[in-house]
């Protein structure tokens, strides 16, 4: 291959030379990342990634790597840090669990229009400007909510908060497939790692600030603040716009731009993880508490042992997915979170139940990382517009499930009821086939043949 196929005026028209060969002419610093897609490792597909996509430096990845990484840390950061203070909102502002309630239905509803929000900005203006511009609105309004003076102001400012991170979420998302597939190796178990440590450091830190009695008005805008100086950093090394959008869109190809079947199959399964990872975070606690008679500082550890235990999973989970591939890792996983989850509501004993939502955080880990990831590389389908699509229809499950299985609590049990989320979390294993390893070709649903 000549060394002139790497000239900046000639590289677009030798760009498929290239990456035929698998390799790089011209190795170093500035060899662009996007043209090493011919290449397979085992368990990973990039069947579907472009060979013509923006061109970016492997630094330039790089640094985009890290930085959603720190997006989805942050985003875990800001509400760990929320939960930990609801007490002391409650107590500073003299309401009634009715009140209470208020504000949380102000946060669910913003939640859900966020969605949709971030689903349209992400297609519209791509995952990482709509990344950089929601990330300085969230830690504003986290700010502002160290001084509300009552209800009124509490609703207003926790809807802010909760639309401004549901746009973060989906575009974060969004921007995590970009970097992934553009890398050519499994990155997202990483990425959503870093959102429970993020909630876990906040929490703790919140903890530790209303054990203090620090006040909200000081405790809230500092970590705001940090927030919002992280921001601008991070903002910068996202990719940029055009880096989304695959060769169907740029050439005006619309073909992709409907609910195919594959992404309707990829929302259905987003929605039973996220629903269930919902129920575990809502009501383990309770569950503990009010059926097992757990003690009130076990109840309050479960939710830290199930955030502990999905970053752990998630943590190793790229590694697994080189290992043995996507679809095998995603059945392993379905199944030992949803019998993990089953098992901890039919035991009567503390360290049961326990152990099941732990095994559950473990299962769940890896299985809506993967499921973004494969949405994303549908061929001919915009990434950010297939990842948005998937995370609102995903996200909306962990917004319903604590009402859901709330009113079958008041049926059936709570104990009953906490066996929906495992039966849909099981549910999601014939679909697996989906999850495209390195030789499957295009997702076909069972029985469609």
């Amino acid at each position: 291959m000549s060394r002139r196929c790497c000239d900046r005026h000639d590289l677009r028209g030798k760009v498929m030379g290239i990456a035929s060969c698998g390799q790089l002419a011209c190795p170093g610093p500035t060899a662009t990342v996007s043209i090493e897609f011919g290449h397979r490792r085992r368990g990973y597909d990039r069947s579907t990634m472009s060979t013509s996509q923006v061109q970016l430096s492997e630094r330039a990845m790089e640094r985009a790597r890290i930085a959603i990484g720190g997006v989805f840390f942050l985003v875990g950061l800001a509400f760990g840090t929320w939960a930990a203070r609801i007490p002391d909102f409650k107590r500073d502002l003299s309401l009634s669990d009715a009140q209470l309630a208020v504000a949380f239905v102000c946060l669910e509803g913003a939640a859900v229009a966020g969605l949709w929000v971030g689903g349209a900005l992400a297609v519209r203006i791509g995952s990482g400007p709509a990344v950089r511009w929601s990330i300085p609105l969230f830690a504003m309004a986290l700010a502002v909510l160290g001084f509300v003076p009552g209800l009124g102001a509490l609703g207003a400012t926790v809807a802010m908060f909760a639309l401004a991170n549901s746009v973060i979420d989906v575009a974060m998302n969004a921007q995590g497939v970009v970097v992934e597939r553009r890398l050519g190796r499994p990155l997202m178990s990483a990425f959503h790692a870093m959102h429970p440590i993020g909630g876990i450091v906040g929490s703790a830190v919140g903890a530790l600030a209303a054990h203090q009695s620090v006040d909200r008005a000081l405790h809230l805008p500092m970590v705001g603040a940090v927030m919002l100086v992280l921001s601008f950093v991070i903002g910068p090394r996202l990719l940029p716009g055009k880096a989304d959008r695959t060769d169907g869109e740029r050439s005006g190809d619309r073909t992709g731009r409907g609910w195919s079947r594959p992404l309707v199959l990829f929302s259905v399964m987003a929605f039973c993880m996220t629903f269930a990872d919902g129920t575990a975070n809502n009501w383990s606690a309770v569950y503990l508490r009010d059926v097992l008679h757990a003690s009130p500082g076990v109840a309050g550890a479960v939710v830290t042992a199930f955030l502990a235990a999905m970053a752990l999973g998630r943590l190793v989970g790229n590694r697994l997915v080189r290992r043995y591939g996507a679809v095998r890792v995603f059945r392993v996983a379905a199944l030992i979170g949803g019998l993990g989850l089953a098992a901890g509501t039919v035991t009567d004993q503390v360290a049961g139940g326990f152990l099941g939502f732990a095994v559950f955080g473990i299962g769940a880990s890896v299985t809506l990382p993967l499921t973004l990831a494969a949405a994303g590389g549908l061929p001919d389908v915009d990434t950010a517009r297939a990842v948005a699509r998937v995370s609102m229809v995903g996200y909306v499950g962990s917004f319903v499930a604590p009402a859901l299985v709330g009113g079958l609590t008041e049926d059936a049990g709570l104990r009953v009821a906490l066996l929906l989320p495992a039966a849909l979390v099981l549910a999601t294993l014939p679909l697996a086939h989906c999850l495209r390893e390195a030789d499957s070709g295009p997702c076909d649903v069972p029985g469609a043949r």
